[in-house]
């Protein structure tokens, strides 16, 4: 298969070559999972692979590789002794290590158990011909890595295939490697190897596909703007043909189509004669089209062209097509094309700057685009010939860069042409459209006034609405919350809310236990405004039912619950029924409320109940439950779980801890890490914390009312982003 990669080739081996991934795992503490196999030596360098590293960026065949030439055994065995062989960081050898032998590269893998068996991907970029064996089977052949000059053959420049990764921690990839084309070497400035990585196959390939569809369609989009234009001058000079600069830029504009085109095919090479012959033919279309620029320029500014020019051009030309008809890169050859391209920016530089001086109609307009572009393109050309590597700041490669310069230079061509041509027609409808104008001004202005008037009574009409209805639903909101508390033997309680100016969904309530505790509820609405407070009214509406119902002693109204019931159960069986009661109470309400049908419109929800010094904690997507120890160590009590109306049976989870005398618990809604400074920072779990560890000793009331105090100098000027809601629980 071969790659489709938008990098350039030379940037992409230098970029390949730079790559480093340093990953450590210890190996101790799952070693249990180890299936038989052969073990890595303590001793023995290796690459780790686990599923993280192949979701995140794939992981790379470098950095604890062996070499050797010629080595005695089969180098693809697990039993080889291979602790004479060179380190390398890389599977690449320089221009001073390049011979005609086969050189092995070993690499020794530490798998993590959750791939065993898998199939991953492993991309390959190759300049030479390779073997690559995997756990004594042969995976891959790129290529026919034979040290006959006649047998040999090159592989693809890119290559991705499947493995199937064994079953034991210690795996090995062998390759087998050889490069008898010397054209190939000087791609790479006469480095020759591989660049090899591992990927995981369900991410990498929608990836590739992606950027396979944006490379292929900034290229065509480059040729087909380009071709527009040249049809456009080519025809405007077929009109006319004393305007001979239509002519020229016609022809620079199928120079970049052709450029665009090859670019296309560049950057989906299959092998290296293809790459060799396109870079040959696009460097010298540059230097062409820069030729061509000064002629258009000539033209446009009525100019003769300077002597010297007169012989930098065909100079020019006959660099380019010495260039293309070398069978290799000569660098000599590539340097003199570079000097040629900066003398004919020169000269272009100059034409413009005579203009200006001259104050020549359009001079700023036409130089200044040609400048640009002049610039950016020789900078570019300049990394490409030199083989340094241009930054890459956006999806868009530095190689778009002179397609889009140009492009501003077609477009400055346009608005040059089209003033000159519509210059006296604008001046009469200037005139037409100023006593147009005045006739016109007087009325508009009136009528605009009186529109501006029937918006503003509008407006303050819909505003005073608006805020009856908000105001409406905010008390409807507030009547949800209990106007007392219950009193629980041996605790202190206390709950609070700070609402938002739009109307939320949050919601907090309690009920007795049957055996003298209390059964907290807290919860979110998803959303603002009426929708969301509709939902908290129906929540708090089953909470009651249900949980009144549980507390009663009953059962039976829990009809949705997979679980079994437990009718009565011995006293160490307390947990159990309680993990029950919460788990079918969470199931059983999002039940009802996805039969209501209120669709997108979902509750965060959270049951807390507190027993015999227990705490029993079951969450349908709320803030873990925070408990601040007496020794102010803070712990978490963290149920995940789906808001409730959004799926049926979801396996909720109980979460449980024991409170001692001065312990205290905090509940909340995200609405407290969620509110932002004027910075734009999120309070987040951290400042809660901190918080939380100076109120020692505090009443839950003074704690609620302090973290109001908090968040509110947090955000400062900043408005209130949604509903907090807090329950604070103290043993005493």
């Amino acid at each position: 298969m071969i790659s489709k990669s938008r990098a350039h080739p030379s940037i992409l081996f230098q970029l390949s070559a730079t790559l480093l991934l340093l990953a450590t795992f210890s190996c101790d503490s799952i070693s249990a999972l180890q299936t038989g196999g052969s073990h890595l030596h303590p001793d023995q360098p290796h690459i780790t692979v686990t599923p993280n590293l192949l979701e995140d960026g794939g992981v790379p065949l470098r950095g604890k590789v062996l070499v050797e030439r010629h080595p005695a055994g089969t180098p693809w065995a697990f039993d080889l002794d291979d602790s004479g062989w060179i380190k390398s960081d890389n599977l690449w050898l320089g221009p001073d290590e390049i011979d005609d032998q086969t050189v092995w590269f070993r690499l020794h893998l530490d798998v993590d158990p959750v791939l065993f068996g898998r199939t991953v991907m492993l991309e390959l970029f190759l300049i030479g011909a390779a073997e690559i064996w995997l756990n004594e089977d042969i995976a891959a052949q790129l290529g026919n890595p034979d040290t006959d000059p006649q047998v040999y053959q090159g592989g693809p420049g890119r290559y991705r295939t499947f493995l199937d990764l064994g079953e034991t921690r210690h795996q090995l990839i062998a390759i087998r490697f050889i490069n008898l084309d010397s054209r190939t070497r000087s791609v790479n400035r006469g480095w020759s190897g591989i660049t090899a990585s591992l990927h995981k196959t369900e991410t990498h390939m929608p990836q590739l596909l992606t950027e396979y569809r944006f490379m292929s369609g900034s290229q065509w989009f480059i040729v087909g703007f380009s071709l527009v234009f040249f049809i456009i001058h080519i025809m405007l000079f077929l009109f006319n043909r004393r305007l001979r600069f239509h002519l020229w830029f016609a022809v620079i504009c199928l120079l970049f189509a052709y450029i665009g085109f090859s670019g296309h095919n560049w950057y989906f090479f299959e092998d290296f004669n293809t790459l060799i012959r396109l870079q040959k033919t696009m460097q010298a279309s540059i230097l062409a089209a820069f030729a061509c620029f000064v002629l258009f320029l000539n033209e446009i500014y009525r100019m003769d062209a300077s002597l010297w020019f007169k012989v930098l051009l065909p100079a020019s030309l006959l660099a380019g097509l010495a260039h293309i008809l070398t069978p290799a890169f000569v660098m000599p050859l590539m340097f003199t094309m570079l000097g040629l391209i900066l003398l004919v920016v020169i000269e272009i530089l100059r034409i413009s700057l005579k203009a200006v001086r001259r104050q020549l109609d359009g001079a700023w307009l036409i130089g200044g685009s040609i400048s640009l572009f002049i610039l950016i393109f020789v900078t570019i050309a300049g990394f490409e010939i030199t083989g340094v590597m241009a930054p890459e700041f956006t999806r868009l490669t530095p190689m778009h860069l002179p397609y889009i310069a140009f492009a501003l230079a077609l477009i400055a061509m346009s608005v040059f042409q089209s003033r000159h041509v519509s210059r006296i027609n604008l001046k009469l409808e200037d005139q037409l459209e100023e006593v147009r104008n005045l006739s016109e001004k007087n009325l508009a202005h009136e009528r605009s006034l009186r529109e501006s008037e029937v918006r503003r009574v509008r407006l303050e009409t819909e505003y005073r609405r608006t805020s009856a209805e908000l105001e409406k639903a905010r008390k409807l909101q507030l009547s949800l919350l209990p106007e007392q508390f219950p009193v629980l033997q041996g605790y202190d309680v206390h709950a609070g809310m700070r609402t938002a100016k739009e109307v939320g969904g949050d919601y907090y309530d309690v009920v007795p236990t049957p055996q003298g505790g209390q059964l907290w509820a807290i919860g979110d609405a998803t959303g603002h405004g009426t929708d969301a407070g509709f939902v908290a009214a129906m929540t708090k509406t089953l909470f009651h039912n249900l949980a009144g119902n549980m507390a009663a002693g009953g059962s039976a109204i829990l009809k949705n619950s997979t679980l079994p019931k437990v009718s009565a159960s011995p006293e160490s069986n307390i947990a159990t029924v309680s993990a029950l009661e919460l788990d079918d109470l969470l199931r059983e309400m999002s039940h009802r409320l996805r039969e209501i049908g209120l669709r997108r419109h979902y509750m965060c929800f959270g049951l807390l109940k507190i027993e015999n010094g227990r705490v029993s904690w079951c969450s349908a997507g709320i803030p873990p439950v925070l408990i601040v120890r007496k020794s102010m160590r803070v712990e978490r009590l963290e149920s995940k779980g789906m808001p409730l109306g959004s799926v049926d049976d979801y396996p909720y989870q109980l979460m449980q801890a024991e409170l001692q005398s001065g312990d205290m618990l905090l509940a909340f809604t995200d609405g407290i890490l969620e509110q932002r400074n004027p910075e734009g920072e999120e309070f987040g779990m951290h400042q809660l914390v901190e918080g939380l560890k100076k109120m020692n000793g505090k009443t839950p009331r003074q704690v609620i009312t302090r973290l109001f105090n908090l968040v509110d100098g947090w955000r400062g000027e900043r408005a209130v982003m949604d509903d907090i809601s807090c329950i604070c629980i103290r043993k005493k």
